[in-house]
């Protein structure tokens, strides 16, 4: 059986159809963006990969990697997303769950829209919970890391900008 997956913070959220000049650009942020996409394409690209984020799909996207998310203005991207603290990685590269019409996951994305419409922020962190769960049942989450390790990704995304030495990740590693 698995760990419970944890999203400790719903940082931010929305429901929108993209600008003509909207782009998404995370240098390698500490929180993951779930995107339920509704209309339009994206692109994601990364330095090893590069994915058309498409209507009816669910995506997860890496914290800890640079990435950038694109569109067509004149196919607007339009999304309900979240940005999600959790007390671990749930992945290290995009996860995408194609929907099935009137399934309990498209029930739950339709339910966390409206929330999101409404700004019932005190559901969102439950809703999001329950979505990322669902996700972790129906493909390969990440498994749980050692509290260790996930310290020393942090310390390494904190300090992107400096050279650590040994003996800093020797501290942190415990």
């Amino acid at each position: 059986m698995r760990a419970p997956v944890m999203i400790s913070d719903v940082i931010d959220y929305g429901d929108q159809i993209c600008s003509d000049n909207w782009i998404s650009v995370d240098d390698g942020g500490l929180f993951h963006k779930l995107y339920y996409v509704r209309g339009g394409e994206a692109f994601y690209s990364d330095d090893e990969c590069e994915l058309t984020l498409r209507p009816g799909n669910l995506y997860l996207l890496p914290m800890y990697r640079r990435f950038q998310v694109r569109h067509q203005p004149q196919n607007p991207f339009t999304v309900t997303w979240m940005h999600l603290e959790s007390s671990q990685a749930l992945c290290y590269h995009p996860v995408l769950i194609e929907l099935e019409k009137a399934s309990v996951m498209e029930e739950l994305l339709l339910l966390l829209r409206r929330t999101i419409q409404k700004r019932q922020s005190k559901l969102l962190l439950p809703l999001a919970e329950a979505v990322i769960s669902l996700m972790s049942e129906s493909c390969n989450l990440m498994p749980a890391l050692p509290a260790q390790l996930e310290d020393i990704l942090k310390l390494l995304q904190e300090n992107q900008d400096r050279i650590l030495n040994n003996e800093e990740l020797a501290i942190q590693a415990g």
